[in-house]
């Protein structure tokens, strides 16, 4: 397996964050409005990569929080066209609304959990560990500051370890850190997450 490279990643979210790229996509919102669900993801797109680079390399922390919002904004109508599509059952996207730093959008994300319980209804998929919507609701659950489920939850899957999903235990210890205040705890579990093996894996699960 190629190793990453930072270069072409930083080039990668750089066209993706092009004025030319962004007008292209708020011209197909405009161009498909009577379904437009595609054209948002595209907007969506655009502007979590210029909040990165505003972020990462400007060093400008009001206009990513604000490009953030844009690209929160985004996701949740993409998500208010077909809020049951097991697509958005998963919890990556919530960096963005927290970036945001915007309490509304904070609270409409860590509330939407339709798509994680919408399959498999007789045995909610968020109920079971070895599925990504046990993990999706967790970060929902810190969102919405509900510690006793958060940790209940984080203690049960590390006490019952599942077959899958096991480069996502590393989480657990974080959310159990957060609810408890343990800001050491929380720093190690990051370092954990983006350690070069870890990170490999998630991104690879990701793609």
């Amino acid at each position: 397996m190629r190793k990453p490279n930072l270069e072409e990643g930083l080039d990668h979210i750089k066209s993706r964050a092009s004025d030319e790229r962004t007008q292209d996509s708020v011209n197909a919102v405009y161009a498909t409005i009577s379904s437009p669900g595609p054209a948002l993801r595209g907007l969506n797109k655009a502007y979590s990569a210029k909040s990165l680079i505003e972020l990462k390399l400007n060093g400008n922390i009001l206009k990513s929080k604000h490009h953030a919002y844009v690209a929160s904004y985004c996701k949740r109508k993409v998500i208010n066209l077909k809020p049951y599509d097991q697509a958005y059952s998963q919890g990556f996207d919530l960096l963005y609304p927290l970036i945001s730093d915007n309490q509304e959008l904070l609270h409409w994300h860590s509330q939407y959990q339709l798509s994680n319980f919408f399959f498999d209804r007789k045995a909610p998929r968020a109920l079971n560990a070895e599925k990504y919507e046990y993990h999706s609701v967790q970060p929902r659950l810190a969102l919405q500051k509900d510690w006793e489920t958060l940790v209940e939850c984080s203690e049960f899957i590390l006490k019952n370890l599942p077959k899958k999903n096991k480069y996502y235990l590393i989480d657990h210890q974080f959310y159990i850190a957060l609810a408890k205040g343990d800001a050491v705890a929380m720093e190690q579990a990051i370092h954990e997450l983006v350690s070069p093996k870890i990170a490999r894996h998630r991104n690879n699960e990701l793609q």
